[in-house]
């Protein structure tokens, strides 16, 4: 989008780095004992990452060419309301806490979890955001943003006013 506030795009950039940053942060953190490393603790984690990389990956296809790092809407990008995006708005987000649930169960370590909260913390801001502009960029947002959740399948949409704009 050529209307971005270079401001925006500063901010767009930072949350990419954050998000890296916090990723490599919670692969990277300690082992601990908070539950037992059993057989079936290995097993949920391991579906978990890998429930989450199915998800990342069919997210991403759902807007193929419409697809950035960046939480700005690319010029080519279109509102995609199938697939995985009728049962949450940010899917490609949602894989990824996947995911991070699995390291963090992998983990079992107070830091971990702490990553947990945070991560999830961040795609809310961070989905937050990109909905400023995919509100402007698309006249139907709204609507669709009031009938799917941002993130949790099932979880209805919250009723607050919402801004259309930056």
């Amino acid at each position: 989008m050529s209307d971005v506030h270079p401001r925006d795009r500063s901010v767009a950039w930072a949350f990419v780095a954050a998000q890296v940053g916090l990723l490599v942060s919670l692969v990277g953190s300690p082992d601990g004992n908070l539950w037992p490393n059993s057989h079936a603790t290995r097993v949920l984690a391991s579906t978990l990452v890998i429930a989450g990389f199915v998800v990342i990956i069919v997210g991403a296809w759902g807007i193929r060419r419409g697809l950035s790092a960046l939480p700005i809407p690319t010029a080519s990008a279109e509102l995609q309301t199938t697939g995985l995006y009728r049962w949450c708005r940010h899917p490609i987000y949602a894989g990824v806490l996947l995911l991070c649930a699995g390291v963090t169960i992998g983990h079992a370590h107070p830091v971990a979890v702490a990553l947990l909260g945070t991560v999830a913390f961040f795609f809310v801001a961070k989905a937050t955001f990109e909905e400023r502009y995919l509100r402007l960029r698309f006249a139907d947002y709204n609507v669709y943003a009031g009938r799917t959740p941002m993130l949790i399948p099932g979880l209805r949409p919250g009723k607050r006013p919402v801004k259309p704009g930056p």
